[in-house]
């Protein structure tokens, strides 16, 4: 009977997590853009810029004050076995919560690499 309840208890939490990662994922990407820097677990992701303009410095290009929308993104769990490459053009979704600050901080709960 124990082991019924415990194995139970266990799906549901499994199901709930599964739910939560599908709902998280729905809808629009929050940011499109491309891969400028990579730091450990981290990738540097700004919109709007080519691949022709990630040349130089990456304090250069983000204090150019060209680009609106730069974001750290820290790559967890399944995300951080895919390798990201300079220049890849990238959908990110957040995870809730965004740090306010230039370039922005956040993590990812589902980044997907875009065909060219």
């Amino acid at each position: 009977m124990k082991k019924t309840i415990v194995i139970s208890l266990i799906l549901l939490g499994i199901l709930t997590l599964l739910f939560i990662l599908f709902e998280s994922t729905r809808g629009e990407a929050d940011l499109i853009g491309r891969v400028v820097d990579e730091d450990g677990s981290r990738i540097l992701v700004i919109s709007g810029i080519t691949k022709e303009e990630i040349t130089g410095e990456v304090n250069e290009i983000i204090n150019s004050g060209k680009y609106k929308g730069a974001y750290w993104i820290t790559v967890k769990g399944i995300q951080s076995f895919k390798r990201y490459d300079i220049g890849d053009q990238v959908k990110v979704w957040f995870t809730k919560d965004v740090a306010d600050s230039y370039p922005a901080q956040t993590g990812a709960v589902k980044i997907e690499k875009m065909k060219e």
